[in-house]
């Protein structure tokens, strides 16, 4: 159950949610509607880019549960900047 997160960052392609868990591992959560791109094949690149993003991250035993809801911005997006916006909130969590 994912009640209050203990983390929002909001950006203009995203919002991520992340709280604390007592897990021994980070784990993350996607959501890319059909509000935020009506073709299957543009919802799944995002999913694709922000999973990418979050494998190559290392949260340097920051346990967290997060999750990634993309806005309608993001299919507009090439690969590069969604990838820069991501790694710039991974940063803000590893704080």
């Amino acid at each position: 159950m994912f009640n209050q997160p203990d983390f929002r960052i909001r950006r203009n392609s995203c919002t991520i949610l992340a709280r604390h868990t007592s897990l021994e591992f980070t784990r993350l959560g996607v959501i890319v509607g059909k509000r935020c791109a009506r073709a299957a094949v543009v919802r799944n690149r995002i999913k694709r880019i922000i999973r990418e993003s979050f494998r190559t991250e290392d949260f340097e035993g920051t346990l967290l549960d997060i999750i990634v809801i993309a806005q309608p911005s993001a299919a507009t997006r090439s690969t590069r900047e969604l990838s820069d916006i991501l790694r710039e909130s991974w940063r803000q969590l590893s704080l």
